[in-house]
């Protein structure tokens, strides 16, 4: 685990297919030069190689950012798989950051923030959410794990944490019943990006022999078909 580094003339394309809304985007050591929301999850993997092709006639790239998730399991994969793809072909490097450490930079990008304790959570769906604690003491994250969206509101109404989400419109209300409610991040962006390399979060640097691999969750509930370790993995929804 290393810092997000680029140098002064340097761009950096960074690419998440995760979530419901995506983001493919260019950056350079001063900001953003260009970005695309992806707002339909089912034509990601179609979309994705166009638009990359477009940039790089305009941006010549030397890294590439992707989001190993958690999040859509198909999602996840086609983000990878393009990744590793393009950055052997162009022999940049190539970095793979996890969602909640992007969503925590992305929070801190677009509010004021005090230092206090923070719970990140994307959705699991069928009622789960995947959940990291951000803990200022420390300046350090939790594990990413499945929790259901009963505990989750019991850590929010506690108001021990604030809650920082990445959660469908459609479900805010009827899910997570909350007064004030959490802060809700639309989607991920190259805002975040930036904030990861200023304040030197450290995510994985990748190569050949270490390439990036989605970020699988352990379950709470046991399956049928539990592992050796009494607990059934499953990728992240």
């Amino acid at each position: 685990m290393s810092p997000l580094k680029i140098q002064p003339n340097e761009k950096l394309l960074y690419i998440d297919t995760s979530q419901p809304i995506g983001v493919v985007g260019c950056l350079g050591i001063n900001g953003i030069l260009e970005e695309v929301v992806l707002e339909s999850q089912k034509k990601h993997a179609e979309v994705l190689p166009v638009i990359v092709a477009e940039m790089i006639q305009r941006h010549k790239i030397d890294a590439l950012l992707v989001n190993r998730g958690p999040g859509s399991f198909v999602g996840i994969r086609v983000g990878l798989a393009f990744a590793i793809g393009f950055c052997d072909a162009q022999n940049c490097p190539l970095y793979a950051v996890d969602t909640h450490r992007w969503l925590f930079a992305e929070y801190v990008a677009k509010q004021t923030f005090y230092g206090c304790r923070l719970e990140l959570a994307v959705d699991g769906r069928k009622n789960q959410a995947y959940a990291v604690s951000y803990l200022p003491e420390t300046e350090t994250f939790s594990s990413c794990r499945s929790i259901t969206d009963e505990t989750l509101h019991e850590k929010l109404s506690a108001n021990v944490e604030l809650g920082v989400l990445i959660w469908p419109e459609q479900e805010r209300e009827s899910r997570l019943k909350l007064s004030p409610p959490p802060h809700f991040i639309q989607h991920l962006s190259g805002e975040g990006v930036l904030q990861l390399m200023e304040r030197h979060i450290k995510i994985q640097r990748c190569d050949r022999t270490n390439r990036p691999s989605p970020l699988y969750i352990r379950t709470a509930d046991v399956r049928k078909n539990p592992n050796k370790n009494g607990f059934s993995i499953k990728p992240a929804q």
